[in-house]
């Protein structure tokens, strides 16, 4: 299957948008703030229903649900399975949904749960949901399906120890949810998305856990997306606006073959503590497009901060471990890229072949970090080590960077003849360069630690040195073209 990315976004949307349309339709009460909200057994109240998983459920649960008054707390046995095979089972009002033991099979083409605006406030507790299709891509086999509208968000979802493995296009696949949080929830063996979040908002990912995606083909890649705050660019902006105020805080992300965590034009996605290993890309903070496919809304005001980030390889076949791009090309700037890469070790990153080998980005503007199109972003507190083949890699138009506490072990490269801490790897690049160290380490490569600094250019470049900076371990600590004083 070779669908563009845009395609697959535009054929989710529409299921998407459809359920949203109903959602908007009903409204549940309100729970009285005083009354105590009941419990309830699923086999008290649905005594007939099939709890060991072999005949369908979903009609029976249904009813069951559209039943039971908002505010209540539906458990579902210890070691139950509920087989949601012949379609979803919709959440129309605020229940709570205590799965803790229990599980869902949905082994058909459709999602398991459906959650609209209605459903504001909801709860999934400890639910282990399980597909049959870890490597088929299904466009609507979606553990969670939540659909809201720009003006009727789904509001105050929780999930607390949700477990998702095997499903055909996700585990939560969320358009306009707003102040969400998942927590200790984990996705594994998906084949395209872990938490697809669009047009999101105040939505944080608690120490999640994302694995073994197997991915889409589009556009040459294996492109999977184990967390992504995003939009659908096939719709206007207004209707389909950027995520915003999002947060990962902890977990682990680990081979999924493309990014780790995505924004697409986010404003205020924030990364923080998170494990990220064997992802093309770590953290990608890159732009949206209208919807004629142009670069239009760069992501603003993003963090990444106290990662660990490592590629997994030691071959230079993985891309930059944080890409912070804005819409523009060279020298057309649209929008600038802003934000902070703050106190995380990149590893391994870089270098940017495809997994089918051949090369992706030129062998010489990869790197551990690697931006374009940006404005005022802070690189400070880095450790960034064997990168290929600069530590941060400055491509185009990057003003008014701020670079400081950084170290940068080992850049290197076999066809790149000179790898360094920092490379100006095109025009339109400032910089203030405080303490950032070169070390020495225990790469082998052709070339390894050529320069502190490298400039490609002089033209439309400039560096301010703050102090601190060593270079020492460098063969040329200013390497490339010599930039004018009084910057170096």
């Amino acid at each position: 299957m070779n669908l563009t990315r845009r395609q697959l976004i535009r054929g989710s949307t529409a299921a998407v948008s459809v359920a949203a349309l109903a959602a908007c339709d009903s409204h549940s009460p309100p729970v009285s703030a005083t009354s105590r909200p009941a419990q309830v057994d699923l086999r008290d109240i649905a005594p007939s229903i099939d709890l060991g998983g072999t005949a369908s459920a979903t009609t029976q649960l249904q009813h069951v649900l559209d039943a039971t008054p908002a505010g209540t707390t539906v458990r579902v046995p210890l070691g139950t399975t509920l087989n949601l095979s012949a379609g979803p089972v919709r959440i129309r009002r605020q229940l709570v949904i205590d799965g803790r033991g229990a599980h869902v099979v949905a082994n058909g083409t459709t999602p398991a749960w459906q959650l609209g605006s209605d459903a504001s406030g909801a709860s999934f507790i400890g639910l282990q949901l399980h597909g049959d299709k870890p490597t088929r891509y299904a466009l609507n086999h979606r553990a969670f399906d939540i659909a809201g509208t720009p003006a009727h968000p789904v509001r105050g979802l929780r999930f607390t120890d949700v477990t998702v493995d095997g499903f055909g296009a996700a585990g939560w696949w969320a358009g306009h949810m707003s102040g969400a949080i998942l927590e200790d929830c984990t996705v594994t063996r998906c084949c395209y998305a872990g938490f697809m979040m669009m047009s999101a908002s105040r939505v944080e990912l608690r120490n999640p856990t994302v694995s073994a995606l197997q991915g889409i083909l589009a556009g040459g890649y294996l492109q999977s997306y184990p967390i992504a705050f995003t939009r659908d660019a096939t719709r206007p902006i207004e209707l389909s606006p950027v995520s915003r105020d999002c947060t990962v805080r902890g977990g682990h992300i680990s081979r999924t073959g493309w990014e780790g965590v995505d924004t697409h034009g986010g404003v205020g996605i924030k990364v923080i503590g998170t494990t990220i290993k064997g992802c093309l890309i770590g953290i990608a903070f890159v732009p949206s497009s209208d919807t004629n496919g142009h670069d239009r809304w760069a992501p603003q005001h993003c963090v990444a901060r106290s990662c660990e980030i490592d590629s997994g390889v030691s071959d230079g076949s993985k891309g930059p471990g944080v890409r912070l791009v804005g819409a523009g090309g060279p020298g057309a700037r649209i929008m600038a890229a802003t934000g902070e890469v703050r106190d995380n070790i990149i590893r391994g990153h870089g270098g940017g072949l495809r997994p089918d080998g051949v090369g992706s980005d030129p062998n010489n503007v990869s790197g551990g970090i690697q931006m374009y199109q940006t404005q005022g972003v802070q690189l400070e507190g880095n450790r960034i080590e064997e990168p290929s083949p600069f530590g941060i890699s400055l491509w185009y138009d990057n003003a008014n960077v701020s670079v400081g506490n950084t170290m940068v072990v080992d850049p290197w490269s076999d066809q790149f003849a000179t790898p360094s801490a920092v490379g100006l790897c095109s025009t339109g690049n400032s910089v203030r360069l405080g303490a950032v160290q070169l070390r020495t380490g225990e790469r082998s490569a052709g070339y390894r630690d050529v320069g502190g600094v490298y400039a490609r250019t002089a033209k439309g470049n400039s560096m301010k040195l703050t102090g601190g900076h060593g270079f020492t371990a460098a063969a040329t600590p200013f390497a490339g073209a010599r930039l004018a004083a009084p910057h170096i």
